[in-house]
């Protein structure tokens, strides 16, 4: 399940800036400027999902997460937390709780250095938590109005407990990718992916594609894999979830 999201980030860095060439690539050299947002700028999206079932089988998932946004000078900072919960019969089948926050300072108009923190509490995972810390470049391939392309090297540390109380810390390389095309003034696609490698790869892929309903207010269809190639006895390495949600926007 896990590959069959790589052919689809594949597509999108070969395609896009073929479809995007006149718009992305012209006057977009790093003689520009660099660009100070003299104003703080805030943005902010809410989403949540929920199905519930009842009859011969009684089910109940909910999902939901918010992120936030905040620039200011040379400065990005974003924080993000979600949820996850499914119960089937009475029973908790899923239940994940996750935050993460990145800071970016631009020194070149499409290059800058990040500090990014990421935790995840996973009661289904075989892991008690799962915390890592990461430094490194990033650069803009991609900037226009249709089209956005941020790219990411770095490396840090991480830390994890699995359910028999056993700790491991160990340094990391962190790839990321996130990839947002605008199809139209109401709808956009978006994919997303992260790769942490330490003695085992962390990888969570996230595709996204929503549409406005109103002013503020979105549907949002999307489809996330979480693969960790070292995992504890009797547990699966790769998770997978399908959600159509409500984002508000802010």
């Amino acid at each position: 399940m896990f590959r069959s999201s790589l052919p689809t980030l594949a597509l999108c860095l070969a395609t896009s800036p073929v479809a995007a060439q006149d718009e992305v690539f012209q006057g977009t050299r790093d003689a520009e400027p660099l660009e100070r947002v003299e104003e703080p700028s805030w943005s902010a999206e809410i989403e949540l999902g929920m199905v519930d079932t009842s009859g011969n089988t009684n089910t109940n998932t909910t999902n939901g997460g918010a992120t936030v946004v905040h620039e200011r000078d040379y400065w990005r900072h974003r924080g993000e937390i979600s949820a996850l919960r499914a119960r089937e019969e009475g029973v908790t089948t899923a239940e994940r709780y996750t935050a993460a926050a990145k800071s970016d300072y631009k020194f070149r108009p499409r290059d800058y250095v990040f500090v990014a923190l990421r935790y995840e509490d996973d009661r289904f995972n075989g892991y008690d938590y799962r915390a890592s810390e990461a430094v490194g470049y990033g650069r803009k391939v991609l900037d226009s109005d249709r089209f956005e392309l941020d790219a990411e090297i770095g490396a840090g540390a991480r830390q994890e407990r699995v359910e028999d109380g056993e700790q491991t810390n160990e340094s990391l390389g962190r790839l990321a990718g996130d990839f947002r095309w605008q199809l139209s003034e109401t709808a956009k696609f978006s994919q997303t992916l992260l790769m942490e490698v330490d003695g085992g790869t962390y990888t969570r892929s996230v595709t996204g594609l929503s549409a406005r309903v109103v002013e503020s207010l979105s549907m949002k269809l999307s489809h996330e894999i979480r693969r960790n190639t070292d995992v504890p006895a009797d547990t699966k390495d790769t998770d997978t979830v399908t959600s159509i949600n409500l984002v508000y926007s802010l």
